[in-house]
C-alpha cells in the first residue's frame, strides 16, 4: 500500500440529506480550513472520477493556503454497497484522514433522499413506497451503523465523528466548536446572526435548471464571444448569482417550486411502521456504538 500522506485531512463523508451542505458552508467560513470546489468531488467512491488520478485530485486542493486544514464533503462515500471502495481508497490515500458522518432520524432522511430523487427529475416515482422498493440505496443509507462499520474496517474509533442532526440545528456554536477541536484547528464562532440553511432540494432543482437555461444563452453563436472579450470571470460571476437570485425571488419560482413539493407523496403510517422496523437493529447498535439516547428514533 503507498500512503500518499496528503490532502484530504479530513472528509465529511454523510450521511446524505443530513446537514453536509450546511456544515461544508460554515466550515469555509473558517481562515483555517479550506474546502474543496466542487464541494463533492467524490473521488474515492465513483469509478470514473478515481479513474482521473490523484494528481487530478489534490489540484482541488492547490489554492489552501500553507497550513491550513484541507477537507472535501461527498456523501456517496457513506452509501455502501452502492460505493463499495470509499473508505478503502480513503484510507490508501491518506491513512490519517478524518471522518465526519452527521446523522439524522433514519426515516425523515430516507423521506428526503426520496424527495431528492423526485426533485432532481432523476427518478420521478410516483410515490415514496415505489422509490423505497426500486432503490435499495435510499435503506442502506439509512442503516448508519452498517455504514460506520465500513469505516472503521479502515479507521479507528477516534478519527470518525458522529455529528447529530439535530445538534447542528439546535446547538450550532457547541456543535461547530466540536468539530472544530476534532479537526484540530483554532475554535473560532462560525455561526452568523443569521443562520446558514442549505438550499431547499425543489430550490435547487428549480436553480439548477434556470443555471442550464443561462448557459444555453450563453453558449449561443456570437453571445459566447461577445460575453468573453466584455466581461472577465469575476463579473461573469458576479452577475450570474445576481440573475439567479432575483429568478428565485420572483412569482415564477416560487411557482415551480410549490409544483415541484406537491410531486411528493407522504409518507403513510404503515409506511413509516414499516421502516422503523427496519431500522430498529441498526439503530439500536449505533445507539451503543454512539454511547447516545436515540430514543426518538424509534417513533
Amino acid at each position: 500500500m503507498i500512503e500518499h500522506n496528503t490532502p484530504p485531512d479530513f472528509i465529511i463523508a454523510g450521511a446524505m440529506k443530513s446537514g453536509t451542505t450546511t456544515l461544508y458552508s460554515y466550515l469555509s467560513l473558517h481562515p483555517g480550513i479550506f474546502m474543496t470546489t466542487p464541494k463533492e468531488p467524490g473521488f474515492f467512491s465513483r469509478n470514473d472520477v478515481f479513474a482521473k488520478g490523484a494528481d487530478w485530485y489534490l489540484s482541488l486542493f492547490k489554492e489552501a493556503a500553507p497550513g491550513q486544514i484541507r477537507g472535501e464533503a461527498s456523501t456517496c462515500y457513506s452509501r455502501w454497497p452502492a460505493y463499495p471502495e470509499a473508505a478503502k481508497r480513503i484510507h490508501e490515500f491518506n491513512s490519517k484522514t478524518k471522518v465526519i458522518y452527521i446523522l439524522r432520524h433514519p426515516v425523515d432522511r430516507a423521506y428526503s433522499h426520496y424527495g431528492h430523487l423526485v426533485y432532481s427529475d432523476k427518478k420521478p416515482y410516483a410515490t415514496f413506497e415505489a422509490a423505497i422498493n426500486a432503490e435499495d440505496e435510499i435503506i442502506s443509507a439509512s442503516k448508519y451503523m452498517l455504514q460506520i462499520n465500513k469505516f472503521l474496517e479502515y479507521f479507528p474509533k477516534e478519527q470518525i465523528l458522529l455529528v447529530a442532526f439535530e445538534d447542528m440545528v439546535n446547538k450550532t456554536p457547541e456543535t461547530l466548536a466540536a468539530i472544530q477541536a476534532f479537526l484540530g484547528c483554532e475554535v473560532r464562532s462560525l455561526a452568523p446572526q443569521n443562520k446558514i440553511t442549505a438550499n431547499k432540494a425543489s430550490e435547487k432543482s428549480v436553480q439548477k435548471n434556470f443555471v442550464n437555461y443561462l448557459r444555453k444563452i450563453r453558449n449561443l453563436p456570437g453571445i459566447k464571444t461577445l460575453v468573453d472579450l466584455t466581461l472577465n470571470q469575476d463579473t461573469r460571476k458576479k452577475i450570474r448569482k445576481q440573475l439567479v437570485a432575483a429568478f428565485l425571488n420572483s412569482s415564477i419560482a416560487q411557482i415551480l417550486m410549490k409544483t415541484k413539493k406537491e410531486q411528493l407523496s407522504p409518507i403513510s403510517p404503515e409506511i413509516r411502521t414499516k421502516l422503523l422496523n427496519e431500522f430498529k437493529s441498526d439503530t439500536q447498535a449505533l445507539e451503543i456504538h454512539w454511547g447516545r439516547d436515540l430514543s426518538g428514533w424509534y417513533l
